[in-house]
């Protein structure tokens, strides 16, 4: 028998899911249904969960990393469910959590059986979609955690001497981590246009083109 818990905070899709899992066959027990991690943490059990089904998108302060953390001393294994895989914050929290995840357009009976089966059993599912975000990533340009720190103040459209005071950096060095940054977008295959020898122009087009690939700007590696 595999537990189930399932947590989302609107109330009729959670119990929608698990009318689904009830469906499918007596391999399964839904344990519960819960509106947040937190009172699913708070309630006593009548079994150990093995599998959570966790919503990706909740209210203010409830982050799917943070409830991810927030679900380890439970031992379960998480399965997030989201109607929007393009979100980056899931491939964002997939590079850190060994978490499952899968759409809800996608759950036909059998789906949702062959994937609560293989999380059970420790195993791992991706949605293909999400999936591509993480090869893609593989791709992208290698930077060191500073000049991240100063890519995503350069692409708010901060200007680099602006960024300096904001890091408590000289120019000099601002200047310097943008022409290393320029220098390790065209090694990984993204030339950058040079409509000017300016820094400030630099920045702009060094920021254009991270949204443009789709760098993982709020990416705190």
């Amino acid at each position: 028998m595999i537990t189930v818990a399932i947590v989302d905070d609107d109330k009729y899709v959670r119990e929608g899911l698990a009318d689904h899992v009830r469906r499918l066959s007596d391999e399964f027990q839904v344990l519960g249904t819960f509106g947040s991690t937190a009172r699913l943490l708070g309630c006593e059990m009548s079994a150990p969960v093995d599998v959570v089904m966790l919503d990706v998108i909740f209210g203010p302060g409830q982050q799917l990393d943070e409830n991810v953390r927030a679900l380890r001393p439970l031992g379960a294994r998480i399965l997030a469910v989201t109607v929007d895989t393009g979100r980056s914050e899931i491939a964002h929290v997939l590079r850190r959590h060994h978490i499952s995840v899968v759409c809800k357009e996608d759950l036909t009976d059998d789906v949702l059986r062959s994937v609560l089966l293989l999380v059970a059993r420790g195993g791992r599912h991706v949605d293909p979609r999400v999936q591509g975000q993480l090869d893609a990533a593989l791709k992208m340009p290698r930077l060191t955690r500073r000049q991240d720190e100063v890519l995503r103040l350069i692409v708010t459209g901060m200007p680099p001497k602006i960024v300096a005071q904001t890091l408590h950096l000289t120019q000099a060095v601002v200047y310097q981590y943008l022409e290393d940054m320029e220098r390790r977008f065209v090694e990984a295959g993204f030339p950058l246009r040079r409509d000017g020898e300016s820094t400030r122009k630099r920045a702009w087009e060094l920021s254009r083109k991270a949204i443009e690939i789709g760098y993982p700007i709020d990416d705190h590696r």
